[in-house]
């Protein structure tokens, strides 16, 4: 039988973007809903949602890096660093086949799905020349 140890944790969430803040919130009955602000919703039916705010991604990768990575993977590794931390746990050669990390996500990865299917549709309708779907 294995053995699991929860040794840190981290949080990025709309009620807190971290552990402490979250939790706090979280007790107080607070909602993390409010208007979209991430993107711009005026064409959408529903235009409130649950959005992580005020996150700073330079905090954990340097800047380059946070401009080239889609923001699920940079809250991945800023919850991810924040465990880690909070574990006063370093992940060095020795241990890495033995460290792991249990994520969760409410729609990771959504704002780099839509563009890449719309891209992968478009080159099959000019590698065709029609349309996938009736006009």
């Amino acid at each position: 039988m294995t053995r699991v140890f929860v040794t840190g944790m981290g949080a990025l969430s709309a009620l807190g973007n971290d552990v402490p803040t979250y939790w706090q919130n979280l007790l107080a009955g607070k909602s993390g809903a409010g208007p979209i602000i991430g993107f711009d919703a005026s064409d959408l039916p529903v235009r409130i949602a649950c959005e992580v705010k005020d996150f700073d991604a330079s905090q954990f990768m340097d800047r380059k890096t946070a401009r080239r990575t889609a923001r699920s993977i940079q809250l991945a590794v800023a919850a991810t660093r924040q465990a880690l931390a909070d574990a006063h746990f370093e992940v060095t050669p020795e241990n890495s086949e033995r460290v792991g990390v249990l994520l969760n996500t409410g729609g990771g990865g959504i704002t780099e799905m839509e563009p890449g299917t719309i891209g992968l549709i478009e080159k099959a309708r000019v590698r065709s020349g029609r349309s996938w779907f009736p006009t």
